[in-house]
């Protein structure tokens, strides 16, 4: 309830505005000697909100020291440790979470996804994902997580088939998804239809990395 409540309050009334109006009644709070777990929650989960990261960790490890076996703490460390770009620090507490509670569908994509990306573990990356695929098969972010483990293992047409069912069970199409696709196109030798994936992916974020580049190298090769 107190994470619905946050969220809507920081929807409703912007992350920064709210957000600096919320730490600051925390901040006096503290001042006034109120010593609360939830309150040094909230404190880090407005932090992230704002994607303050660094800030957020000392906190969440402060909570976490005094109540080690809550799994949520660990996944917001995971989360902020990841935003910081600290990959055994993500990986640690993601291990944590899973040591709590084995069978996270959306944690063990997680840790698979970023291994994935990170192109190490592979063969355990797949076993995360499938893992979380036997909980919810027809998952689009899932199943791009395994075609993405599939590319990383250069099998370009199990990549192909896995990406392209996760963008039909999309609501809506997907730049990370396109660029995924093309990759794995280009991994398999048709580049024609890799660049067709990377222009889909640049028309719905001109921003995302790598992908103008790759244009620019294959549109006219």
């Amino acid at each position: 309830e107190c994470t619905e409540m946050l969220n809507r309050l920081l929807y409703q009334f912007g992350a920064e505005s709210a957000g600096n109006d919320l730490i600051a009644r925390i901040g006096r709070l503290k001042e006034a000697g109120v010593a609360s777990r939830t309150l040094e929650i909230i404190h880090a989960r407005i932090l992230m909100s704002q994607e303050r990261h660094v800030e957020a960790i000392p906190i969440l490890e402060g909570v976490l020291d005094r109540y080690p076996a809550d799994k949520h703490l660990h996944y917001y460390l995971a989360v902020s440790y990841e935003e910081a770009d600290n990959f055994k620090a993500t990986e640690m507490h993601l291990k944590a979470y899973l040591a709590l509670e084995s069978e996270d569908a959306d944690v063990l994509n997680f840790l698979g996804y970023m291994y994935a990306e990170k192109n190490v573990k592979l063969d355990e990356a797949e076993a995360l994902v499938l893992r979380a695929l036997a909980q919810e098969p027809e998952s689009p972010y899932y199943l791009d997580s395994l075609g993405w483990v599939y590319y990383r293992q250069r099998k370009a047409e199990k990549a192909i088939e896995k990406i392209q069912e996760a963008i039909y069970r999309m609501p809506s199409d997907d730049a990370i998804l396109r660029d995924h696709l093309g990759d794995a196109f280009h991994l398999n030798g048709q580049t024609e239809k890799a660049v067709e994936q990377w222009r889909r992916a640049y028309r719905l974020d001109p921003t995302l990395e790598g992908v103008a580049a790759k244009l620019e190298a294959y549109e006219k090769s």
